[in-house]
């Protein structure tokens, strides 16, 4: 990971507008710190 990369938080990544969301920033070049919470 480069330090000159922004990061960005992405809550509910693991599917629909979150996942949508991570890819576009990740294709923008920005670091991805993804979150997914089952309560299954």
């Amino acid at each position: 990971m480069s330090a000159n990369k922004p990061y960005a938080l992405i809550l509910g990544a693991s599917s629909g507008f979150g996942k949508a969301t991570a890819r576009k920033l990740a294709e923008n070049g920005y670091n991805i710190y993804g979150v997914h919470m089952d309560l299954g």
